[in-house]
């Protein structure tokens, strides 16, 4: 455990999982969208990607990942994601989960992701990310990303 952690041993917490409802626990396992930019330190994609975040906010947190995989297919319909879209790399360029156009991956553009969350010390710290979609400017303008945060 770092400097900056608290641990979390006597506090659990309760949320309402997506697929099967009120749940206690240690763990998360959610999806999340993220207005994001990628900066590439190198020529090539293999290099080190530093990844710019402007805006995240959960769309569906889940007590396992069994939970995940079963509430997945209801994100990505709601998202409006090709339920057979490639899952995207770290490319400069990668494919639109909406129109199948191209994402400037260094450009703002909007991601979906899964992560794995410890939540047994503070701050809590995703065990695990793994990008699920993104989506182009044209398909997902920031101003509307920002105004849906809101909930307006």
């Amino acid at each position: 455990m770092g400097p900056h952690e608290m641990p979390f041993s006597d506090i659990t917490i309760e949320f309402d999982c997506a697929t099967c409802g009120p749940k206690i626990g240690f763990a998360l396992f959610d999806v999340a969208r993220e207005y994001e930019r990628m900066r590439y330190s190198g020529p090539t994609e293999s290099d080190d990607v530093e990844i710019d975040v402007s805006s995240a906010a959960s769309i569906a947190i889940y007590c396992s990942k069994v939970c995940r995989d079963q509430g997945r297919p209801v994100v990505m319909s709601e998202m409006r994601i090709c339920p057979s879209i490639q899952p995207p790399s770290f490319g400069p360029v990668e494919v639109c989960a909406r129109c199948a156009g191209p994402v400037d991956m260094s450009d703002w553009h909007l991601a979906i992701l899964e992560s794995d969350t410890n939540t047994t010390a503070l701050p809590f710290k995703p065990v695990e990310v793994e990008y699920i979609a993104v989506i182009c400017r044209t398909c997902a303008p920031i101003s509307t990303f920002r105004l849906k945060k809101r909930g307006v």
